[in-house]
């Protein structure tokens, strides 16, 4: 029954993504004939398939095999936390071009590491871009065991991970409420929001 299950889901999303694909195409082609109306939908047909294809691809991971990506993305929780990542983007702009413009140049650059509290994969992908567009903070390495980040200063380190406490920062505990994850758990198995 759920691998039955499992294929209708699949099939759904790739009804929506191909239909979502096709209509992006009408406003971005903007030509309605019936040669263009064609290639559309070829095209969403094969871009469908092919994203579908690559994003169901099984993994193992520390926690089992899992499929690369949950088919309950939260495409609503989603803005608000695209919101909320542009915002810590200025701020950081504005902190990094602040300690560059310094005559004294305070910088503290450092690597910490911290282990990873999700079980999606997406989760750690999207932890590990949003923390490398986070101007002052690079990741190095992101895998099923945890993170390593460069950041410019102590403070942008210690903001994504507190080494002292155990505490995981905002960003991680925002990506885990954005995939439904447990609230983030620190280094020493206590819950932090």
């Amino acid at each position: 029954m759920k691998q039955n299950n499992n294929k209708t889901r699949y099939l759904l999303y790739f009804i929506g993504f191909t239909i979502t694909l096709f209509l992006f195409w009408l406003i971005m082609s903007g030509h309605f004939t019936v040669k263009f109306l064609v290639y559309g939908i070829l095209v969403a047909l094969l871009g469908a398939a092919i994203a579908l294809a690559i994003w169901v691809k099984p993994i193992q991971t520390a926690h089992g095999e899992r499929s690369m990506a949950d088919f309950r993305f939260p495409f609503l929780r989603l803005f608000p936390y695209a919101l909320w990542l542009l915002k810590m983007i200025i701020i950081a702009n504005i902190e990094v071009a602040l300690i560059v413009l310094n005559p004294k140049l305070p910088i503290e650059p450092m690597v910490i590491t911290f282990k990873q509290p999700f079980q999606n994969p997406l989760a750690v992908f999207t932890l590990a871009n949003s923390i490398t567009l986070t101007p002052g903070t690079i990741t190095m390495l992101a895998d099923e065991e945890g993170y390593t980040i460069h950041a410019l200063t102590k403070a942008g380190a210690y903001s994504l991970y507190n080494p002292e406490t155990g505490e995981y920062g905002p960003m991680i505990c925002k990506v885990a409420k954005l995939y439904g994850e447990p609230l983030c758990q620190n280094a020493m198995g206590g819950v932090v929001e």
